[in-house]
């Protein structure tokens, strides 16, 4: 794996983590659960992340080895620290916009 192979799956799991969340926390919400948000993050980053890159590593047919871990530790840190300033934020930002007009 390659460093331009770890940028190109942040891309795409920074599209597909928020979602993932959102959708976990508007089902526990429709369950009338409390929940921390921050926490379902971090899972829901963890397990997509893992998968997106034992998902790429085996369809190239690519070996485990300390750089690839290294990697994929990477990986999973900056798509949980994306996921955590994801939908809410922007929700939030959006809101303050209409408010202010």
């Amino acid at each position: 794996m390659t460093l331009t192979v770890l940028i190109f799956l942040f891309c795409i799991l920074e599209v597909l983590t928020p979602l993932m969340v959102q959708g976990v926390k508007a089902t526990l919400d429709g369950l009338h659960r409390t929940y921390n948000a921050t926490l379902i993050a971090l899972i829901v980053s963890v397990i997509s992340a893992i998968a997106m890159s034992l998902f790429y590593m085996t369809s190239k047919g690519l070996t485990v080895s300390i750089l690839n871990i290294l990697y994929i530790l990477a990986l999973i840190i900056v798509n949980w620290l994306g996921s955590t300033l994801g939908y809410d934020k922007v929700k939030e930002m959006l809101t303050n916009i209409k408010s202010e007009e």
